[in-house]
């Protein structure tokens, strides 16, 4: 039986989310051109960016709803 993806986005444990804090950190290090100085920044924006995937992944997805209208149009006399 295969699990839905909000359940595969969940970390199981601590050490599930810090590895994919570190993977998410080294991505955006290696976006900047692997510039050094900025671990900090980039594991700051990673932990911020993984705890809204895994918090969107928890919730109930949201629907756009687009208003239909069910009159029909009166054909002009």
């Amino acid at each position: 039986m295969r699990k839905s993806k909000a359940v595969e986005a969940q970390p199981q444990n601590t050490e599930v989310l810090t590895d994919q804090i570190a993977r998410k950190a080294y991505e955006l290090y290696e976006q900047r051109g692997r510039s050094h100085g900025q671990d900090f920044d980039d594991w700051l924006t990673a932990e911020q960016i993984i705890q809204e995937e895994v918090a969107s992944a928890s919730s109930p997805p949201k629907t756009k709803g687009k208003v239909v209208s069910l009159r029909r149009k009166k054909a002009d006399s």
